[in-house]
C-alpha cells in the first residue's frame, strides 16, 4: 500500500474512532435529521476527530492525483490494448443508503460483498454511538 493512502486510511479510521469516543464519553453529540446523520462538538476532541476525518479524505484525494503521475509512462502503453503484459483489471464496489434502502454496487460480486459489509460495519458503529452517547 502507498504510504498516502496508509495515511488517508489511518486519518479517517482514527476520526472516526474519536468521533465514536466523544460521543460515547458525551463531548460530542449524534441527532439524525431524516435519516443524515449530524455530529456536534464544540470541544478540543471534535475538532480532532472532524479534522482528522477531513485530513484523511484530503489525503486521499491527493494519493488519487499523485499516484497517476506516478504511474508508468504514457508512450509504454500499447495503443491497440492486446498486449499480453496489458495491467490487471482495477475493482470496485459502493453502498448508498438512501434511507433505510441500500443501494449495493461493484464490479464483481466480491467486491460488491466488501462494500456491503465495510457499510454494515460503520452502520453498527454509528447506531451504537447513538445509543451509547445518550
Amino acid at each position: 500500500m502507498r504510504p498516502l493512502r496508509a495515511l488517508a486510511a489511518i486519518l479517517i479510521l482514527a476520526g472516526a474512532a474519536l468521533t465514536i469516543f466523544g460521543i460515547a464519553t458525551g463531548e460530542m453529540q449524534l441527532a439524525l435529521i431524516i435519516f443524515v446523520p449530524i455530529i456536534i462538538g464544540s470541544s478540543v476532541l471534535g475538532i480532532l476527530a472532524i479534522g482528522a476525518i477531513i485530513a484523511g479524505v484530503f489525503a486521499g484525494i491527493a494519493d488519487l492525483f499523485l499516484s497517476g503521475a506516478a504511474d508508468e509512462p504514457r508512450d509504454a502503453i500499447p495503443i491497440d490494448g492486446n498486449s499480453p503484459q496489458a495491467r490487471p483489471k482495477g475493482e470496485f464496489g459502493g453502498v448508498v443508503l438512501i434511507g433505510p434502502i441500500p443501494i449495493i454496487f461493484g464490479s464483481s460480486k466480491k467486491a460488491a460483498t466488501y462494500a456491503m459489509l465495510l457499510a454494515l460495519v460503520i452502520l453498527t458503529l454509528l447506531v451504537m454511538g447513538l445509543f451509547l452517547g445518550r
